[in-house]
């Protein structure tokens, strides 16, 4: 009742049970009066789950969890450009903010938008992230070069919720050798190791250095490469993007690429 106050005594005796009890306020219950929770979601759908994608979501959480928010992460319908599945995120969580990487479509930014929600986008377009991811080909081919090398191989990811990307990584290597005067052969895509050596006996003058989508990617090569009697880095040299644990475990090492919060991308 709207002047009423309650005497502490009696607070007291509902609280005191309630502490011993371990209860925890209903997270519906504050939202429901505040119109707004204490949740932000993290909508990391642009880019495919995987190692380096999750260093960046630790980095977000950590300072939100730092700030009294409860992050709620998002990774699931990579490529849904609608949003569909954030928007029933919001609909049902009734968050303070959501993050995204890239911007969403101005109509569901309206449907989630609100006083109480803010919508937040890391990058100003996708087509920001896409010269990001690429810029790691380029990367590759400039330390190849540097290395002595002139022809040379790239061989992209099957995975399918990477396609966007690998396709952006494949263009980015081709254009930045044609650049820099170099042999480039495409090696087409996947771990598949008989596919792998079936399509270097076919480039014409041999190819001294593939560079791979990822490490795991590049691992693969690695065991291709072992089956078919070539010596790496000796005959074909081999370097991924990600800078995994796996890489310094490999036999021979694995050069790669950093990208990252605290990284060279």
């Amino acid at each position: 009742t709207a002047g009423q106050t309650i005497p502490e005594a009696t607070r007291d005796g509902v609280l005191a049970p309630a502490r011993e009890l371990g209860y925890v306020p209903s997270a519906f219950a504050q939202a429901l009066a505040r119109g707004a929770s204490r949740a932000v979601i993290l909508d990391f759908s642009d880019l495919p789950y995987g190692e380096r994608a999750a260093d960046v979501l630790r980095v977000f959480a950590e300072a939100l969890r730092e700030s009294g928010y409860i992050p709620v992460v998002n990774f699931l319908a990579v490529g849904d450009e609608e949003h569909g599945f954030v928007r029933r995120m919001a609909a049902v969580l009734a968050p303070a903010a959501v993050i995204t990487v890239a911007p969403l479509a101005d109509a569901t930014r309206a449907l989630i938008e609100s006083p109480e929600c803010r919508v937040i986008s890391l990058l100003s377009t996708r087509d920001i992230l896409l010269e990001s991811v690429a810029s790691a080909a380029a990367m590759q081919v400039r330390y190849l070069a540097g290395r002595g090398h002139t022809v040379l191989g790239y061989r992209g990811s099957a995975v399918p919720e990477l396609a966007e990307f690998s396709e952006a990584r494949r263009r980015r290597a081709h254009d930045e050798a044609e650049r820099l005067g170099l042999e480039l052969h495409d090696l087409g895509a996947g771990t598949d190791h008989s596919d792998v050596l079936a399509r270097l006996a076919r480039t014409g003058r041999p190819v001294t250095a593939i560079a791979a989508y990822n490490d795991e990617v590049a691992a693969a090569l690695l065991g291709a490469l072992h089956d078919g009697g070539h010596r790496v880095p000796d005959d074909i040299a081999v370097m991924g993007v990600d800078d995994l644990p796996l890489a310094e475990h490999l036999l021979p090492g694995l050069t790669t690429i950093r990208f990252g919060p605290d990284g060279d991308g």
